[in-house]
């Protein structure tokens, strides 16, 4: 069995098999009503953790500054590079239509995300330490410490008894856990296969395809499995379908998607404009809540109505 036939399988039924202490078991996600109790300790321990002296996100950032660990100008790259990730992959899909050499894009593309994944593990290095990671760790530990199971369904610990076992077995279950869990990218390919999109098309249910009883069932793995699939639909159904080659290359086909939610975007500004702008209408005052709001409001008058209110705040003294 392939590991994507693997993989596929996992997610179907939403169980991750792992070895504890020679024994082949299972770690099943949470269920609804796991979670009911999960989330009521994880409650407390974050109380208690607020109560002690645990550092916040903000002390943290403060002490990788004077610590001379992180400094502003890569926090302002670290800011800057995913924007600049989604114009590179709007160019690699530019460069296709044009029949332009995608290489050298694709080339930049990788290394500005490997620039970002650096970045990003060194400005958060510290966050274990901080009231959330602490959470954190305690909820994974009590999601995979109760979920898991022998072969036959018998669960192994319940919500008290997990916490008595040798931490050492717990922490090897979960690294084999974790290293089963697949990326987006991983899950996009899934929701690509055949063998899927063939499951995925006699039945759009996510309850009937997972056999789960409601939708609180599913795993984080299998809803991102899910939003794909609904994304490819779409992407499918749309009167500007792009060639198979570009729905096959993942930065290409993001760059496909950026780009008509730019256009979705201008579209309804453009609406907007000329709804305004219908005759009738005369001067509109539109009130705003932010100053980045100014700007967008400004670019929705047209020639004529910019020389007209540069007149009427010339005459106002403005």
């Amino acid at each position: 069995m392939s590991d994507l036939d693997y993989n596929i399988s996992r997610l179907l039924s939403g169980k991750t098999i792992c070895n504890l202490a020679g024994e082949a078991v299972y770690i099943a996600y949470p269920s609804p009503q796991d979670f009911v109790y999960i989330n009521r300790i994880i409650n407390l321990v974050r109380g208690e953790a607020i109560r002690g002296e645990n550092l916040s996100s903000d002390q943290i950032f403060d002490y990788l500054i004077n610590q001379e660990i992180w400094d502003l100008k890569r926090e302002e790259e670290l800011e800057r590079l995913p924007a600049l990730i989604e114009n590179l992959k709007v160019d690699l899909y530019q460069a296709y239509t044009t029949f332009k050499k995608r290489d050298v894009i694709k080339k930049k593309i990788q290394t500005t995300k490997e620039r970002l994944a650096k970045l990003t593990e060194e400005r958060h290095i510290l966050d274990d330490y901080t009231t959330d990671g602490i959470t954190n760790f305690i909820k994974s530990s009590y999601i995979i410490g109760t979920g898991v199971h022998r072969m036959n369904g018998e669960r192994i610990w319940d919500y008290n008894s997990f916490l008595l076992c040798d931490f050492s077995i717990l922490s090897s279950l979960t690294r084999q856990y974790s290293r089963q869990l697949l990326g987006d990218e991983e899950i996009r390919t899934i929701s690509k296969n055949s063998r899927w999109r063939s499951l995925w098309s006699i039945s759009k249910n996510p309850k009937d395809i997972f056999e789960i009883p409601s939708l609180g069932y599913l795993s984080d793995e299998q809803r991102v499995l899910v939003v794909w699939s609904q994304t490819y639909d779409s992407i499918y159904n749309h009167q500007e379908c792009p060639p198979d080659e570009v729905i096959e290359d993942d930065d290409m086909l993001d760059g496909w998607l950026i780009l008509q939610n730019r256009k979705r975007k201008q579209a309804n500004k453009v609406e907007t404009t000329v709804e305004l702008n219908k005759p009738g209408h005369q001067d509109v005052f539109i009130m705003v809540e932010n100053p980045d709001d100014v700007g967008r409001v400004n670019a929705m008058n047209d020639a004529k109505g910019k020389l007209l209110k540069k007149n009427i705040l010339k005459k106002a003294g403005v």
